[in-house]
Formats: C-alpha cells, sequence, structure tokens
C-alpha cells in the first residue's frame, strides 16, 4: 500500500496533543515549502533560500515529534519534504543562481538532501541528489571542483537509477559521467579509455543527446535496427538492412479519403468500447 494512504491511519496512533503539534509545525513547513517555490520561480533565489531554511526548520521539528511517537508512515512522509527542501535550498545557494551563494553549501545541501531521500526510500531523488552535487563538482561549473570526483558521483548516480530501472536517468547520468572523463571536451572521446564505449551504452539505454554526439563524432548506425555499422559495411552485421537503400516506412492512408458515416480508421473496429461514431 503506498505510503502516503497509510498516513491518515498512522496519524491516529498519536494522542491529541502530539498530534496537534505535530501537525501545525508540518503545515508551517508547508506553507514556508510554497513561499520559497514562489519566490524561487520569480528568480529571488536568496529570499527563497531563506524561506526553505525555515521550512526545513518546521519539518524537523515535526519529525521528531513522529520519532518520539514511533509513527513509521509520518516519519518517511516529513524525510520526503525534508529532502525536497534541501534540494530547494541548494538550488538556490548554487552561484550560477545566485551570486551570493557557495558552491560548497549547495554540495553539503544536496547531500543532506540524499541522506533524507535515503531515509525515506525515495530512491529516485536520492539518485538525482546524487548527479546534483556531480554537477556542483565539475570544474566547468565550479572553479574549484574536480573532474575525477565529479565522474565518480554521476557514476555512482547511474548504479542508482539502475536499481529501480531508470532507463532514461542512467542513460543521463552515463553521458555526464563520459563528459567528465574528457573533461567537458568531446573532441578528446576518443583519446580516454572507455569513454566511446560508456556513450554507446547511454545511447542503447535512450539518451538522444548522447546519439547525437556519437553521429558528431563520425559515428555511423544501422537505418533500420539502430546498430553500429563500419563505415565500409554494406548491410548491418545485426539485421541484413541493405544500408545503401533507404529503409521503406509503413504507406500511409491518404489525409484525403473520404469515409462513410461511422466508419472508423483502416483495421479499427466500430464497435469498441464507445460503440460506433458518430
Amino acid at each position: 500500500m503506498n505510503k502516503l494512504l497509510l498516513l491518515p491511519l498512522a496519524l491516529l496512533t498519536l494522542n491529541g496533543c502530539a498530534h496537534s503539534q505535530m501537525m501545525e509545525r508540518m503545515e508551517a513547513g508547508e506553507v514556508l515549502e510554497k513561499e520559497g517555490r514562489d519566490l524561487e520561480r520569480s528568480l529571488e533565489f536568496a529570499q527563497a533560500a531563506e524561506k526553505y531554511e525555515q521550512s526545513e526548520v518546521d519539518y524537523a521539528a515535526s519529525r521528531v515529534i513522529a520519532v518520539e511517537s514511533k509513527t513509521q508512515v509520518f516519519i518517511s512522509h516529513v524525510d520526503l519534504k525534508l529532502s525536497i527542501v534541501s534540494t530547494g535550498q541548494a538550488r538556490c545557494l548554487q552561484p550560477d543562481n545566485n551570486p551570493a551563494g557557495s558552491w560548497e553549501r549547495a554540495i553539503e545541501l544536496y547531500a543532506r538532501a540524499e541522506r533524507h531521500a535515503t531515509d525515506g526510500t525515495f530512491l529516485k531523488m536520492k539518485a538525482n541528489s546524487v548527479s546534483a552535487q556531480a554537477l556542483c563538482l565539475r570544474p566547468d561549473k565550479n572553479p574549484r571542483g574536480d573532474w575525477e570526483q565529479a565522474r565518480a558521483m554521476y557514476e555512482r548516480s547511474a548504479k542508482l537509477h539502475d536499481g529501480f530501472e531508470d532507463e532514461k536517468g542512467r542513460g543521463e547520468a552515463i553521458r555526464n559521467q563520459v563528459f567528465c572523463m574528457v573533461q567537458g571536451d568531446f573532441d578528446r572521446l576518443d583519446d580516454v579509455e572507455g569513454a566511446r564505449r560508456l556513450l554507446e551504452r547511454a545511447r542503447k539505454l535512450g539518451d538522444e543527446q548522447a546519439a547525437d554526439l556519437l553521429v558528431d563524432s563520425g559515428a555511423a548506425y544501422c537505418s533500420a535496427c539502430g546498430s553500429g555499422i563500419g563505415p565500409d559495411d554494406k548491410h548491418c552485421p545485426k539485421c541484413g538492412q541493405d544500408q545503401r537503400e533507404p529503409v521503406k516506412k509503413p504507406e500511409q492512408e491518404p489525409k484525403n479519403v473520404r469515409r462513410s458515416p461511422g466508419q472508423g480508421p483502416p483495421g479499427m473496429s466500430n464497435t469498441g468500447s464507445g460503440g460506433p461514431n458518430k
């Protein structure tokens, strides 16, 4: 059962005073969180960071009461909220958003968001928090950053995405891992051992930017199945498609074809759940 669906039942286990205090702090945190989001959308990053921080204080106080009352479902819900506001603070303190911010502080807050996501078992948020830390460690963003540390964080994020079968997120993390391996210069793709192989993996996971980068680097792919082909291959080694011939697309019905009243598209029954077309 969804944890959030269990929340009302969990609240019933609290005594009246504890429940009142917990909900009061929770509601105060939600108001401040919303104010932070609104300020962030208005690009008022410094003020937004303050609101998120104030919201975090209220959420943390609410969590203390929940822990004392041993209300595990509510604790998990607050962990989600704490991860969200820590992430919000971090975004608003990234120097590329807020010149008065700090990369070090942003990294610290993204790491805190990761811990809260771990406590609440929110795996996707955890993976995203790790990627955000990697971004803050990249020297193209942070002059005091480190390519190898950023690469390792992206690798970790890719493994986390793989843990809950998120191919899109995994492909993006792998592509960013390669970005760090070549230190932001994809012209060095063949100069760094393993970089092209990893970028191919990202492409196979569906990352479109990885596919574009590979094509830009001179890679060629079968027009039918997308497998890699050599410069002298006349046929795809996997599916046999003749690379000298364009792939034939299925014929489409002419747009000006007229149908009798009630007739649906070819091959579609007119007696589906909605009945005949009218």
